[in-house]
């Protein structure tokens, strides 16, 4: 039987059958609800009991085997709502008007699943819970990852509310799906109840605000999850770093091992839930690192960017336990607007979740403090892949991956950068320091900090992006680095790879991807194996690179080169690593345009990249733009060889052309006729010798065609230098 979403006075059930609870809108409650035995099926609905005097929340009996729960419950209008047994919700509770929410001596449990975890909805202000013995009992789900996190229990507690007692669930190991191991050096389950482990290292930490370090609990028997008391806005819980390694089955044999995948979890935190207003008082010191370990005080997802702070920067650290393989910080910042994540892709946004704790910064010593109100909930309970919603600042990101078992792509770590004549290039608030992970560690060394996030003035020629990586291993890496509005004239970025010599052109207006390798050398794992350089190209370059039967003919022309020692032609296959295949020293003479050609007959067919590396005297580099040839089967073609010409003579080389009679002709660049003669071509390839001399040609370009057999033509460029 279907039961509608409307006001009811009473709502009694007496027959068999099941209950299908509307999926949507409210059912009302003025005075009694009486379940029965019917099994309830509730979905997206609201049960409202909202009448003017007290009232009896109905529990559901061990009968009802389907959906025991609530989806949401909300209790209004006024007097006292007593919970009528132990009731379970699966989605939201709303406390409104005037209401007492009476526990008695029954629990209320938020329930957490893989799909939902159930919140307090904001709290009336004139509204309020009280206790007999019962409590609430939070729920958080935790998916089969051995990862850290960054983690608090959002209630008061009683003082037998130990971590071994709650999170250990008293040592028991016959509850599939509840608890988990917690490990630490001299473990004794029986004297100090930590769980013995073959690492011997502590899973479960606090946070020193004055040293920056987390430091092991040595007694779970004795250690709360919570404070006892809570009392004028000041609340009671605390954050932790804690390892979660699945639950505490039997059947959790991945528990201590390396492998990532556990059995699903639950913690739970049984205890009376905080109210209305609260405030962390935070560490007074501005110096660098200096930071507070925050929980979030409510059982429900908070907007941080909504928060109270007082002499605290906008933007906070977070563990997220998604990224490499135990997890990894992800920094959120607003302080110039939308929100940023380091590093982009990290599921981490402005929404912290009930019973997350994060890492705030001070930025000033005048008694910082973060002050949490009602109206800061949200209803966003599940994480989802967040891109950030840049700025107008021209950015830079950079991220490395590694690969798991299977041979996955894994976003390990990464920072982000952001340019504009507002920012300061000295460290300053708008900056975020890097925290060291737990595995790979990457950040931009500024002024000798490491940084998540850098916001500096606009890019210049000679910039350079310190890149620092800690903390790899001897495997395959990939870096993607995402460019957004970089591009300014010729200005153009590489990443320079000391340990490989193999660098990267980087794509100033979208990504690039680059592989590269550590091994077993320690030159490899060096911290400042790679940076980032911006530099111009060079002024006036013009390059060009056609095929010429199975070879490419490649020609640059420079215009006013000064303080040039060397041109190095490279080529790359992929557009992003090059390599060096030849050199030239510059042309002499005061001409200021001066033309460079060079025949690279190592080719297939495939696609080419090239372009010129122009070196200075003073070890200056500058590059040229980038051309592309795709070699493709070989056909008859005519080309000049000898470019430049030198002394009078031009050599054509004929490749795969038939024979016959083949005229000859060079006119300048108004089009008058300097020279012409034919020739005869015995068929297939070979070259031609012809005495040009005749012309006295000035050192310049000029325009030729040789006219075939069959009067097609083929023009071609002639350099004369002098």
């Amino acid at each position: 039987e279907n039961i509608i979403a409307v006001n009811y006075y009473n709502l009694t059930s007496s027959n068999s059958g099941n209950r299908n609870m509307s999926s949507s809108g409210t059912i009302g409650i003025e005075n009694t609800f009486v379940p029965g035995t019917n099994n309830y099926t509730f979905t997206g609905s609201t049960v409202d009991y909202n009448g003017s005097g007290n009232q009896t929340i109905a529990p559901f009996t061990a009968n009802n085997t389907i959906n025991k729960t609530y989806n949401n419950l909300t209790v209004s209008n006024a007097g006292i709502k007593t919970l009528g047994g132990a009731v379970d919700v699966e989605g939201a509770l709303t406390l409104n008007n005037s209401v007492t929410l009476a526990l008695g001596d029954n629990h209320l449990n938020l329930k957490s699943t893989a799909t939902q975890t159930a919140r307090v909805a904001p709290v009336s202000s004139s509204a309020s819970v009280s206790y007999g013995a019962g409590r609430f009992v939070v729920e958080r789900y935790y998916p089969g990852r051995r990862s850290w996190r960054l983690v608090t229990a959002p209630v008061v507690v009683d003082n037998a509310k130990t971590f071994f007692n709650s999170w250990q669930v008293g040592g028991s190991n016959l509850l599939d799906g509840s608890g988990t191991y917690i490990t630490g050096p001299s473990a004794n389950p029986l004297a100090n109840g930590l769980d013995v482990s073959p690492q011997n290292t502590s899973s479960l930490k606090t946070y020193n605000p004055l040293t920056s370090q987390f430091v092991g609990v040595a007694n779970t028997k004795t250690t709360l999850i919570s404070g006892t008391t809570e009392s004028a806005g000041n609340p009671a819980n605390t954050g932790y770093f804690v390892f979660v390694r699945g639950d505490r089955t039997a059947a959790n044999v991945n528990a201590f091992t390396t492998a990532s995948t556990v059995n699903n979890t639950t913690l739970r935190d049984t205890g009376k839930i905080q109210l209305q207003s609260f405030t962390f008082n935070c560490n007074p010191s501005v110096t660098a690192n200096k930071y507070t370990l925050i929980g979030n005080p409510y059982a429900s997802p908070v907007d941080f960017g909504t928060v109270t702070l007082n002499n605290v920067s906008k933007k906070f650290l977070a563990w997220d336990p998604a990224l490499n393989t135990v997890g990894g910080y992800a920094t959120v910042d607003w302080q110039t607007g939308s929100p940023v994540v380091s590093p982009v892709g990290s599921t981490q946004t402005q929404m912290i979740q009930s019973q997350q704790a994060v890492l705030v910064e001070t930025n000033n010593a005048s008694s910082p403090t973060v002050t949490f109100n009602e109206s800061n909930k949200s209803s966003t309970n599940n994480l989802s892949l967040f891109r950030p919603t840049y700025n107008p600042s021209p950015m830079l990101a950079m991220n490395i991956y590694k690969y798991d078992s299977l041979g996955n792509p894994m976003l390990a770590d990464g920072f982000v950068m952001q340019f504009d004549a507002r920012y300061a290039d000295a460290i300053d608030q708008l900056d975020a320091a890097k925290f060291a992970n737990v595995n790979e560690t990457m950040g931009v060394l500024s002024n000798n900090v490491t940084l998540s996030i850098e916001r500096k003035g606009l890019l210049k020629e000679g910039d350079t992006v310190f890149v620092k990586l800690t903390r790899t291993t001897a495997q395959m890496y990939r870096f993607k680095i995402m460019c957004n509005q970089l591009q300014q004239g010729n200005l153009m970025a590489t990443l320079i790879d000391l340990y490989s010599k193999r660098n990267a052109t980087i794509n100033l207006s979208g990504d690039t991807w680059v592989n590269f390798e550590v091994n077993n050398d320690v030159a490899s794992k060096a911290p400042n194996r790679f940076f980032i350089i911006f530099r111009k190209t060079v002024k006036g370059i013009n390059l060009q690179a056609t095929q010429q039967s199975d070879r490419v003919l490649v020609n640059w022309q420079s215009e006013h080169e000064i303080g040039i020692s060397q041109y190095e032609v490279e080529r790359s296959v992929d557009g992003i690593n090059f390599n060096q295949i030849s050199s030239q020293n510059p042309l002499q003479g005061t001409s200021a345009l001066k033309n460079y050609s060079l025949i690279d007959e190592s080719v297939i067919i495939g696609n080419y990249y090239y372009r010129i590396k122009a070196i200075g005297m003073g070890e200056s580099v500058t590059y040229s733009n980038v051309v592309k040839v795709q070699i493709t089967k070989n056909k008859g073609t005519i080309y000049v060889v000898s470019n430049p010409i030198i002394g009078g003579w031009v050599r054509l080389q004929f490749e795969n052309k038939p024979a016959g009679k083949y005229f000859f002709q060079i006119v300048n660049q108004q089009g008058v006729e300097l020279f012409k003669t034919y020739l005869v071509h015995n068929g297939g390839s070979g070259a031609h010798d012809l005495n040009i001399s005749s012309a006295n040609l000035l050192s310049a370009v000029y325009s030729s065609t040789v006219i075939s057999p069959d009067n097609s033509k083929t023009s071609l460029n002639l350099v004369v230098s002098q």
